[in-house]
């Protein structure tokens, strides 16, 4: 089986290159186009041009969900642990004024360049009116799950991880539906990372959270056998929680010990797939290793040896 280090190395590389491998598939809703797109291709992930109907970016980019993950990895580095203020301030200088993200989207859609995250935003406005709390309060979306995976690969085993998820998403998303989510998603990853494959992992997970967390897994659980598309058409595919958690639960759930196979069919369900996928890579690394992420993903992803370099050096200042 494969050693702490290389899940929890393996728990962030696996997001992001399932985020970039999903991304030019962003935001599909209309099943029937995403059905015409992919059946040009022999097959779905690294698709050369972006077909998001909202933006444009170049094959191997990462989403804004990745963008935010890959903003707390390197603060977390760079502050040998976690630094509020700096980690603020560099969510600042990634999406604020004079960014790649500083776009106007008043225009035609697609845009060229990336799409900033409402509950960003909304962040980088109440940062600016000095509010003290600037998370946004209305924010349900993925972003947090997206963003846990730097912080289980540091604290995992620490009493303070889950504490440390609920500072880190209260941040950017003041919501309490934002934070029971993303502490569920720690929870889960966190056994992955110190434990590898557990098929009571999730069941462990259901044990450790709150009724309406519960709740949502039992239905996870409960649909575990239909098809994957089906279970996201009926969740609904859009950015928000509970429905995309339990999307990406389903996928985690019916994961086999291949990366690849198992990322694919929410990768082509539609709507909000790579919020779903960064869940679902990062589940699938932490179980298998970083020895168990497909080469071709990686050398397609344009940071993922910076992302790999950056979680050794996480991973390495564990106590």
């Amino acid at each position: 089986m494969s050693s702490v280090s290389s899940r929890a190395i393996g728990a962030i590389v696996g997001g992001f290159i399932a985020d970039a491998a999903g991304l030019p598939l962003h935001w599909i809703y209309n099943t029937a186009d995403l059905g015409a797109i992919v059946a040009k291709y022999d097959k779905p992930e690294f698709i050369p041009e972006g077909q998001c109907p909202f933006y444009k970016v170049p094959t191997g980019s990462l989403s804004a969900y990745g963008d935010q993950c890959y903003v707390l990895l390197k603060s977390l580095v760079d502050n040998k642990g976690l630094n509020v203020d700096s980690y603020k301030s560099s969510l600042k200088s990634t999406f604020g004024p004079g960014s790649a993200y500083d776009i106007d989207h008043s225009g035609p859609k697609p845009i060229n360049g990336p799409w900033i995250s409402h509950n960003i935003s909304n962040f980088l406005k109440n940062c600016n009116e000095n509010k003290e709390k600037p998370g946004d309060t209305e924010s349900k979306d993925m972003d947090g799950v997206c963003k846990i995976s730097p912080l289980v690969a540091l604290y995992a085993g620490d009493p303070k991880l889950m504490e440390y998820v609920e500072t880190v998403v209260r941040i950017t998303q003041n919501n309490d539906i934002a934070v029971r989510f993303a502490l569920a998603g720690a929870k889960l990853v966190e056994d992955y990372v110190l434990n590898g494959p557990n098929p009571q992992a999730v069941d462990k997970m259901m044990s450790s959270v709150d009724s309406e967390a519960k709740d949502a897994i039992q239905e996870v659980l409960k649909t575990k056998t239909e098809p994957h598309a089906e279970v996201v058409k009926k969740n609904g595919s859009s950015c928000a929680m509970p429905g995309n958690f339990k999307n990406a639960l389903h996928g985690v759930v019916n994961a086999t010990d291949d990366f690849v196979t198992s990322a694919r069919p929410s990768m082509v369900a539609g709507g909000d797939n790579v919020s779903r996928l960064m869940f679902i890579g990062t589940c699938l690394g932490a179980q298998g290793g970083v020895e168990s992420l497909p080469s071709d993903w990686l050398s397609k992803t344009t940071k993922a040896g910076e992302i790999k370099g950056l979680a050794e050096q996480l991973f390495a200042m564990r106590k």
